[in-house]
């Protein structure tokens, strides 16, 4: 917040410096004492929620802060939006008091929730000013949802915002319990169901090595598991490297299968290590919970192909789509571009966004992709024509949950997928794999998706990793501006150099920040 306060009063000299001193103020003190709350941890029971109610409600204003006093004096919205907070500044102020006021009130609650009391104790603690708590909790509510009604955030998602926002702040531990949040009314449907979503993978993560510590050979569930004789396929995916196919489930539904390669060598640990993470994929990438803006296929199962090494992941058609519809990568897309399949500006502009969220999404709930590339984005092709705003993410058969992991298998070693990964990241995606990887992968396919040409065609005769990263970077500087814009070639340079996350900000937060919401304005400007 501190930077976005320093950043507005330079763009505000048109109306004189300091125009919003006031507001920016009372707006700093609120940031603190929500920050006290947010840097407390271990709380359990009311005390948990309360601090979970708390976290979402600076979420939403922290959204309102970057819409309202986060842009610089350029171009004519810019100009009005200014005009009309100063029309309206002195009752934003007086309502910022009065949730700085509510807020310090809360204060001897959070300093008790301190003390080494044992878990029953605070619990008691807290049952005794819980009805007071509730009503401040639902004064500050109302004061900002007044305030977020007189001038209204911009942000095309305010629901995922607040997700994005909150959810590294916000454990299941302590909750009343894990996925029931919309119960108590905690956070919007997509919030609900992204912490759904991460403590499934939690839960899959804890099962798996439970089970190889103990060294058993079952799977944790057969629900999915399915009888290769199931599966028939139609049409290999030539784009991907033999990692995809195209058949039907039991001889009707037509399906996509993504392939896990596997050594019949693999025993013990190392073989349940990996039947466990294709199974908890197949399981996580199956979830109802899974929010809708993580665009990824619904998987209906997994199968052995003895034969031939490997595992087959089934997933479905998106809902919706006609059994002679066909799904295309966004690589042979680029591969073979025709007049029915060049994407408008505003084509272009919603695929980054739609991406960039999906993304944001999935590293909030805790996990990895670990192969992003033209390869695994796919589109519907209706009437010989791509579903732009659409797009999916596949190729998770190395997506794992963010957290230290011993990784048996490696990926494939071609030169044409290393160009999508960091220079560090070359290779064996293990331990040291990390969020800015996924996203300097992401930054890689925005430079395809900005000029609409393979990252391929760039690269000359390098192979050296760090020499292609430059040679993105430098592409990215001299033609996406001309092509797409500053503020998508900024954002697009932003994953590339990795210069996000920062000082004070975490990874996924300025990902959010600074590539999805940009994004996003474009998308909604067209």
């Amino acid at each position: 917040m501190a930077n976005d306060v320093v950043d507005f009063q330079l763009g505000a000299a048109g109306l004189g410096l300091g125009a919003f001193s006031g507001v920016l103020d009372v707006l700093s003190t609120c940031s603190k004492l929500y920050g006290l709350w947010r840097s407390l941890r271990g709380l359990d029971g009311y005390l948990g929620l309360l601090r979970a109610k708390l976290i979402l409600q600076e979420a939403l204003l922290d959204q309102w802060q970057r819409d309202w006093l986060s842009f610089t004096v350029s171009g004519k919205v810019a100009l009005q939006k200014q005009r009309l907070l100063k029309v309206h500044q002195n009752a934003v102020i007086v309502s910022l008091e009065v949730v700085r006021s509510l807020l310090e009130s809360l204060e001897p609650l959070r300093e008790a929730s301190k003390a080494p009391e044992s878990a029953l104790e605070r619990l008691q603690l807290a049952a005794g000013g819980a009805t007071d708590c509730d009503k401040t909790l639902g004064q500050i509510s109302s004061m900002l949802n007044d305030l977020y009604r007189l001038l209204p955030p911009a942000n095309p998602n305010v629901e995922v915002s607040q997700t994005v926002m909150s959810l590294e702040y916000i454990g299941c531990q302590g909750m009343p319990h894990c996925g029931a949040e919309k119960d108590v009314g905690l956070g919007s449907e997509t919030f609900s169901r992204a912490m759904t979503f991460r403590q499934l993978g939690q839960d899959l993560e804890k099962d798996l090595e439970d089970r190889i510590s103990a060294f058993k050979h079952t799977l944790p569930t057969a629900e999915l598991t399915m009888a290769p004789d199931r599966v028939r396929i139609t049409a290999n995916d030539e784009a991907s490297g033999g990692f995809r196919s195209f058949g039907t489930l039991d001889s009707k539904t037509p399906v996509v299968v993504e392939w896990k390669k596997y050594d019949l060598n693999w025993k013990g640990q190392k073989g349940i290590r990996l039947r466990g993470r294709i199974q908890n994929i197949a399981r996580l990438l199956h979830a109802d919970s899974k929010p809708d803006e993580l665009l990824t296929l619904n998987c209906l199962g997994v199968f052995d192909d003895y034969e031939k090494s490997r595992y087959g992941l089934v997933f479905a058609l998106p809902t919706g789509a006609e059994v002679d519809v066909e799904m295309r990568s966004m690589k042979s897309l680029l591969d073979q571009p025709t007049p029915e399949t060049l994407p408008t500006l505003g084509d272009r502009y919603r695929i980054a966004y739609s991406l960039t969220l999906s993304l944001a999404i999935l590293h909030a709930s805790g996990w990895l992709q670990k192969s992003i590339r033209s390869h695994n984005i796919m589109f519907i092709i209706k009437a010989g024509r791509p579903v732009w705003s659409r797009p999916y993410l596949v190729g998770f058969d190395f997506s794992r949950p963010d957290s230290k992991d011993e990784v048996s298998e490696k990926p494939e070693q071609s030169v044409r997928f290393n160009l999508y990964r960091h220079s560090s990241a070359q290779g064996i995606p293990g331990e040291s794999f990390r969020k800015s990887f996924d996203i300097y992968s992401l930054g890689v396919v925005l430079l395809e998706i900005g000029l609409w040409r393979l990252a391929w065609s760039f690269r000359g005769d390098d192979t050296n990793a760090k020499k292609v990263q430059s040679i993105f970077t430098s592409k990215a500087t001299s033609w996406l501006g001309h092509f797409m814009g500053v503020g998508y070639r900024d954002a697009t340079l932003k994953c590339l150099n990795g210069d996000l996350g920062q000082g004070d900000d975490s990874v996924v937060r300025a990902f959010y920040i600074e590539v999805v919401e940009i994004m996003g304005s474009l998308a909604e400007s067209q």
